[in-house]
Formats: structure tokens, C-alpha cells, sequence
């Protein structure tokens, strides 16, 4: 009789001791999703298909030792965020048939639509373009940035750029402009006016433009995610920053990381596997340059 009441109550034990397991489980797996920092319309992952690469471009080879990827937000609905992160490459512009590029994801919803748009963390946060040109051959390079108002755009920012060789370079807003308001959609453009020479002449034509564009969104305050990242080490950061969909920021701090760190393979490989992940390896191996220098600023 001892041993069936020992019974019953190990099996009770038991049980309580199943169903505790459970509870944590649950509650480790809530933490890991509120770090997640999404805009409230967005309910779930996206199903993120880069633009292909053009067939002229030679990949940068293989990820390296570290597999950083980029995990997509969902994309603003009906909020028209297209643009366009590249143009096609154009003749007599001295650009080895390179074009513009944006450093940003391109998301695919339907057949025809493309939008160009990530998430920030910061108050000002740093934008990478590849630029292509010689400045020789560079007319003028203006970015602007724009605050979306009841529908309605309202220029904030407009900068005059010197860039001074082919490469990719970092545009940073400026402490003088207002944070950018969480939640709020921002359009921004990089317009490049380059002299061109007529096929088959060294004669000068007509300047022509090359632009991107695209769209910007800073993310409400995530506390989970800041200490996250107020714990990390440097090179942690940009790989936490890609997994929570916040793309603007895990680029820029890889790039400034690299910039510090030129020779260093494991940075070299984290930077080839994040741009692979949003189609953009054909840029993996291009220089970052200390470019820029801001004229003529308007806010």
C-alpha cells in the first residue's frame, strides 16, 4: 500500500515539474518575439525576394565563416514605398558598366511592384549608396530626404555631396536636424548628374541623371532590443540588428566596423553574407570610401 501512495505522488510530482518546464519555455519564447521591433501594421514576417542581379555582374564569391542574414520586416501595406535602388548602367558615363546603387532591401509584394524601404533605429541615422562615377565626371550630387505629412512630402534635408573616387559611400544626417519621428515614413533621394560623352566621341554631352530612391522608417522604442544591444560587442551588433529587421542601422555599423578594421576577414565575410541576403553581393567587394563632405545645406 506504501509503495502505490509513493507512487501516485511521484507521478504528481512529475507532472507539476512537466507543466513548470512548460511555462518557462513559453515565457523564454515571448521575450525572444517582443524583440522583434516591427511597426504595429505589421503582423508577420514578409516573404522578401530581391531584384536579380544584373547579368553582366560577377558575385563576390562565398559568404565567408559568418552567415549574417537579413530577417524582413513586413513592408508598409498601400503606403506606396516603391522606388528604385539602381538604375541600368549607361554608356559614356566612365563607369566600367556600373550604375547607382542603394544600399537597401528591395521587396517584391506582386509582379511589377517594387518597394525600397527599412527600419532605423536611431534619431539620424547613416545611409550607404554605391557610387560608380569618377568625380571628374560627377556634374553635381544632391541627396534630399522628405517627411511624409497626411500624404504630403515636406523637403527636411537637402545636401550638396563631393565624392572623390568610385566606391561606396555614407551619408549621415546632421545633428542640426530634428529626430526623426518614430513610426513616420521618410523619402529619400540620391540624384547624380554625370557628363557623359557621346558613344564612340570624346565630345561632351548633355548631363545626365542617375538617381535612387527609396524609403526610410524610424522604429518605436523597443526596450528588449536596446539592451540587447547594450550588451553586445561591436561586431555582435550589426548581426543582432539584421535579425530584428532593422536593416538601415546593421548596415551602417558594419560599415563603420570595417572602416576601422580594413584587414579584418571575419567583418569582410559578416559584410558579403548581409549584403548576399538582399541581393546586393555584386557590391561586396567595393571600397568604402570617407566620403562625404555636405555643401549648401537646406533643412
Amino acid at each position: 500500500m506504501k509503495n502505490y501512495w509513493y507512487k501516485i505522488k511521484l507521478s504528481r510530482l512529475l507532472g507539476i515539474a512537466l507543466l513548470t518546464s512548460l511555462i518557462c519555455l513559453q515565457l523564454l519564447q515571448s521575450r525572444i518575439s517582443q524583440a522583434r521591433n516591427v511597426p504595429t501594421w505589421a503582423a508577420s514576417t514578409s516573404k522578401f525576394t530581391p531584384p536579380p542581379t544584373p547579368p553582366d555582374r560577377k558575385t563576390s564569391g562565398t559568404r565567408g565563416n559568418s552567415a549574417t542574414k537579413f530577417i524582413p520586416p513586413q513592408p508598409p501595406p498601400d503606403r506606396g514605398t516603391t522606388g528604385t535602388r539602381g538604375n541600368s548602367a549607361s554608356r559614356g558615363c566612365d563607369a566600367n558598366g556600373q550604375t547607382l546603387m542603394a544600399l537597401v532591401p528591395a521587396y517584391e509584394p506582386k509582379v511589377g511592384l517594387t518597394q525600397v524601404w527599412g527600419l532605423t533605429y536611431a534619431e539620424r541615422p547613416n545611409l550607404l549608396f554605391f557610387v560608380p562615377y569618377q568625380n571628374t565626371v560627377i556634374a553635381n550630387m544632391e541627396f534630399v530626404l522628405q517627411k511624409q505629412i497626411n500624404n504630403k512630402s515636406q523637403t527636411i534635408y537637402r545636401t550638396s555631396l563631393t565624392s572623390i573616387s568610385p566606391g561606396i559611400i555614407n551619408v549621415s544626417l546632421p545633428e542640426t536636424l530634428a529626430p526623426l519621428e518614430p513610426e513616420t515614413m521618410y523619402h529619400w533621394f540620391l540624384k547624380v548628374r554625370v557628363k557623359c560623352n557621346l558613344e564612340g566621341t570624346s565630345q561632351i554631352s548633355s548631363n545626365q541623371l542617375d538617381y535612387v530612391e527609396g524609403w526610410i522608417q524610424r522604429a518605436k522604442n523597443n526596450p528588449t532590443l536596446t539592451e540587447l544591444i547594450q550588451q553586445a560587442k561591436p561586431q555582435q551588433k550589426p548581426t543582432i540588428y539584421a535579425e530584428q529587421g532593422i536593416w538601415y542601422d546593421a548596415i551602417a555599423t558594419l560599415a563603420q566596423l570595417r572602416l576601422a578594421n580594413p584587414q579584418d576577414t571575419t567583418l569582410m565575410a559578416t559584410w558579403t553574407s548581409l549584403l548576399n541576403s538582399v541581393g546586393l553581393e555584386s557590391l561586396a567587394k567595393q571600397p568604402l570610401t570617407e566620403c562625404c563632405k555636405a555643401n549648401n545645406v537646406l533643412n
